[in-house]
């Protein structure tokens, strides 16, 4: 039996209070997320596309319950702001905020970094690091990721690279590269 493993890190250069921003925003889009969605919004749609558009075209005093529950006391509107604006991103490629990743400040700002369980939400880890560059106005930033099986047979090695600006997410597979490869070889 074969496992697989994801290997991703990418750091976001800001402040302490930027990177301690950052693990709040992330902490109360999960929570707004589709399973862990309050039951005084049980009546919003079901499927996950339709409940971040949902959740995203909501105040953000409409879901301010679900934040009180997460006891981050310095919460302001730019938070819930950011945090719906989050899920309306991911809206648009039917895709809720769930991260599966470690998120901590290191000494140069904010650290996310896969946690080996197997999945990463690459979408995710893009939409927040964007939300943070336009809050903050900070340097556009750059990482890459590896995804690999246990056992090395062709196809289950890859890799991607994303370069995340405040207007847009540049993405890059190996995939991607290779079929190009052998489409501009076939059409030679």
């Amino acid at each position: 039996m074969s496992t697989d493993f994801y290997d991703a890190a990418l750091e976001l250069v800001c402040t302490a209070e930027q990177a301690q921003y950052a693990i709040n925003l992330a902490r109360v889009a999960e929570a707004i997320s589709v399973e862990d969605a309050p039951q005084d919004i049980a009546k919003a749609p079901t499927e996950p596309g339709a409940f971040c558009e949902w959740l995203a075209n909501r105040s953000a005093a409409s879901v301010q319950a679900v934040i009180d529950s997460l006891g981050i006391f310095d919460l302001s509107q730019a938070l819930l702001e950011d945090a719906l604006s989050i899920h309306a991103a991911l809206a648009k490629a039917d895709q809720c905020f769930h991260l599966t990743a470690e998120i901590d400040t290191s000494n140069d700002g904010l650290l996310i970094t896969s946690t080996g369980d197997g999945f990463f939400s690459e979408d995710c880890a893009n939409v927040l690091v964007q939300t943070l560059i336009k809050r903050f106005d900070l340097r556009p930033v750059g990482w890459a990721s590896a995804s690999f099986g246990g056992r090395s047979t062709p196809g289950t090695q890859g890799g991607a690279a994303f370069f995340v600006t405040a207007d847009e997410i540049r993405e890059f597979s190996t995939w991607d590269w290779l079929d190009s490869q052998q489409a501009e070889f076939a059409n030679g």
